[in-house]
C-alpha cells in the first residue's frame, strides 16, 4: 500500500501550500558533518519550516531521515519569537522519547537556538528536565514537554498534561501512525489534547502503515474539515470497494484516492531523501540462503502442510489467524518452537489494524520494567530450541567481515525476543572483546542509553568494532545508527511499516558510506522455499500481508 502513499502525496507541489515569508536563518545552528565540515539548514527544510509557520495544522510526511524533527524544532522557536506559542508538547512512541529529550544526542540538543532560553521536561513516571540558553534577565522561556502516547492513556495523566494546553501551545504528534486507529484510547487522548491546543504538527515518514484508511483519523486530528469524513463507514463508502459476499467488512480495492490527495494537499508535505539530501546510495538487499537441517525441515514441512490445509478449509475471515500461523513457521526457521501466542506481547509489536484494540498498538514497555537485567532473561518456558542455523550463519557473517575490517560495525534485526537473547549469549561467548548492545522492550534506561550511543555518529568509537542487536518493534523508529553501514536481518516481521522504518536507521543524514543490507533466508535442505521468501517477496512488492485473503494466502503458500 505504500504505492498508494506515493500516489496520494508525491504529486503535492509547493504552489498548493501556504508558506510564511523567509526567516532569519542565521539563528539556526550549523551542524557538524561526519567529515568535520559545518552544514547550514537545507533548502527543503526551509520550505517545511515556512509551511509550519503559516499553517496552524500541518503534516510533515517527509521520508525517514529527511529532517522532520529539525524542521519542527526550528519552526517552534520562530513561532515563540513571534509570540504565537509559548509551549510545545511532543507525543511520540515510548522508544522515541530520548530521540527528543536526550541532552547529549537528542534532536533538541542539536537545533535549539543559541541563547534562546528553553526548558525541556520529560513527563513520565519520573519527571526529568534540563535548561538551555541564556536565562539572564529572561522573563519567559520556551517550554518543551516530552512524553509518549502510551503514558497519556490514563485519565489522571491526561488531565495533568491537559493543564499545559492552550491557544499558545503547539502539539507535536511524532510517528503519527500511532493515532491511526480512531477507537484506541491513545487516539482519543490525542484528540482531546488537540482540541485544547492552538496548533498541531504531525510527523510521519510512513503515514500509511497498513492501508489508506490510516489517513482518516490522522487527517481528522489535524482538522475535521480536511477530509470531511468522521466515520469509518463513510470512508469505506467514499474510498473503498467492499466485498458484498462476505458477512464481515472486506476491502477488495481502493477508489477515488485522487480525492484524498486533493483534500490533503494544502496541509501536508512529503519529500523523499533522494530529492532533497545528498546521501550515499541505499543498496538493494542481498539474500543469503541458510539451509535448515533435515530435522528442522521435517518440523517446518509438517506445520506448513497443516497451514495449507487449514487455509484451504477456511474461506471466511482468516487474516488474523493466518498471521499467527505464519509467525509459527517463521519461528521454526529461527530455530524455535512454541510460545507464539506470547509473541505480540513479548516484542511490544502491533497486530494488524483490523485486529487492534486500545492496548495493541505500540504497547508500552512499562509493564516489563520489573524484568531481570539483560543477558539473564531466559526464553519463555513454552519456547523450545530446535536448531541454530540462522544464528550460526549470523556469527559466521560477522566473523568474516571482522577479519576484513577490524573496526567492523553491524546492525542486526530480529523478530523474536527469544532469538535475540539466544544470539546475544552466543555472540558474547564467541566475540568477548567486541562491544555489543541490545535494544529490546522492557530494558532499563542505562541499557537503552548504551544502545542508542553505540552506533550514533556523535558517540560511536569509530576505531573499534561494535554490534547493535535489536527487535524492529523496539528500535525501528526515530533512531540514528549511521556509524554502521551494514545491516543484517536475521528474521522478519510481517509489518511493511517496521521494515521501512528499521532500514532507514542507517540511511539518513550522518551516513558517509553506501548502506548494505543482507537478509538471512531459510531454505529447505534441497533449497526449498520457506515463509521467509513469502515475507521478503511481499516487502519487495510493497504488499500488506495483514490484508491477505484466504486465496492470497493459498497462492503464496503454493509457491513455496
Amino acid at each position: 500500500m505504500q504505492e498508494d502513499l506515493k500516489e496520494i502525496f508525491d504529486r503535492v507541489t509547493r504552489d498548493e501550500i501556504k508558506l510564511a515569508p523567509e526567516q532569519d536563518w542565521s539563528r539556526c545552528r550549523k551542524v557538524q558533518m561526519p567529515d568535520g565540515s559545518l552544514s547550514g539548514i537545507k533548502d527543503h527544510a526551509k520550505i517545511g519550516i515556512r509551511a509550519l509557520l503559516a499553517n496552524p495544522y500541518f503534516g510533515l510526511y517527509d521520508e525517514m531521515g529527511a529532517m522532520k524533527s529539525a524542521q519542527t524544532i526550528i519552526a517552534a522557536q520562530f513561532l515563540y519569537l513571534a509570540d504565537i506559542i509559548n509551549r510545545v508538547i511532543v507525543l511520540c512512541p515510548a522508544t522515541v522519547r530520548d530521540v527528543w529529550y536526550d541532552k547529549d544526542l537528542g534532536e533538541l540538543s542539536l537545533h535549539l537556538f543559541g541563547g534562546l532560553p528553553a526548558r525541556i521536561s520529560e513527563f513520565h513516571t519520573r519527571v526529568r528536565q534540563w535548561d538551555w540558553g541564556d536565562w539572564t534577565g529572561a522573563g519567559t522561556e520556551l517550554r518543551w514537554i516530552i512524553t509518549n502516547y502510551e503514558f497519556v492513556r490514563a485519565k489522571d495523566r491526561l488531565k495533568f498534561i491537559g493543564k499545559y494546553c492552550g491557544p499558545k501551545t503547539l502539539l507535536v504528534l511524532d510517528e503519527s501512525s500511532a493515532v491511526r486507529n480512531k477507537t484506541s484510547q491513545q487516539s482519543k487522548s490525542c484528540l482531546q489534547l488537540r482540541r485544547a491546543c492552538g496548533r498541531v504538527v504531525q510527523l510521519n515518514g510512513t503515514p500509511i502503515a497498513d492501508t489508506p484508511m490510516d489517513l482518516m483519523n490522522q487527517a481528522n486530528i489535524l482538522h475535521p474539515t480536511i477530509l470531511d469524513c468522521r466515520y469509518i463507514l463513510q470512508f469505506r463508502q467514499r474510498y473503498c470497494v467492499m466485498n458484498p459476499r462476505t458477512p464481515f467488512p472486506q476491502i477488495l480495492e481502493w477508489k477515488n484516492l485522487d480525492d484524498i490527495q486533493r483534500r490533503m494537499a494544502p496541509y501536508v508535505l512529503r519529500r523523499l531523501k533522494e530529492d532533497c539530501l545528498d546521501l550515499p546510495p541505499k543498496l538493494p538487499p542481498v539474500a543469503l540462503s541458510v539451509p535448515l537441517t533435515p530435522a528442522t525441515w521435517k518440523i517446518y514441512k509438517a506445520m506448513k502442510d497443516d497451514m495449507v490445509a487449514w487455509v484451504d478449509s477456511n474461506q471466511a475471515s482468516i487474516a488474523g489467524q493466518a498471521i499467527i500461523k505464519s509467525i509459527r513457521l517463521c519461528q521454526v526457521t529461527s530455530g524455535l518452537l512454541g510460545g507464539v501466542e506470547q509473541v505480540f506481547e513479548e516484542t511490544g509489536d502491533s497486530v494488524p489494524g483490523f485486529m487492534q484494540d486500545e492496548d495493541w498498538f505500540l504497547k508500552s514497555p512499562e509493564a516489563a520494567w520489573n524484568s531481570v537485567p539483560l543477558g539473564s532473561i531466559p526464553p519463555p518456558s513454552a519456547i523450545r530450541e530446535i536448531g541454530r542455523e540462522k544464528i550460526d550463519a549470523a556469527l559466521q557473517f560477522y566473523a568474516e567481515h571482522l577479519e576484513q575490517d577490524p573496526a567492523f560495525k553491524l546492525v542486526i534485526w530480529c523478530r523474536f525476543r527469544a532469538e535475540l537473547f539466544r544470539f546475544e549469549k552466543l555472540f558474547r561467548w564467541k566475540f568477548p572483546s567486541v562491544r555489543l548492545a541490545v535494544m529490546v522492550g522492557g530494558q532499563n534506561k542505562t541499557d537503552r542509553s548504551l544502545a542508542l550511543r553505540l552506533l550514533h555518529p556523535r558517540t560511536a568509537i569509530m576505531s573499534e568494532p561494535a554490534v547493535l542487536l535489536g527487535t524492529a518493534g523496539t528500535g525501528a523508529l526515530g533512531h540514528n545508527f549511521t556509524a554502521a553501514h551494514v545491516v543484517l536481518n536475521m528474521s522478519y516481521d510481517q509489518s511493511l511499516f517496521k521494515s521501512r522504518q528499521s532500514s532507514d536507521r542507517n540511511h539518513r543524514p550522518g551516513q558517509t558510506k553506501a548502506v548494505s543490507y543482507f537478509d538471512l533466508v531459510a531454505t529447505g535442505p534441497a533449497g526449498q522455499k520457506t515463509m521467509d521468501h513469502i515475507i521478503l517477496k511481499a516487502r519487495k512488492n510493497k504488499d500488506d500481508i495483514a490484508t491477505w485473503t484466504a486465496a492470497a494466502w493459498l497462492d503464496a503458500l503454493h509457491e513455496i
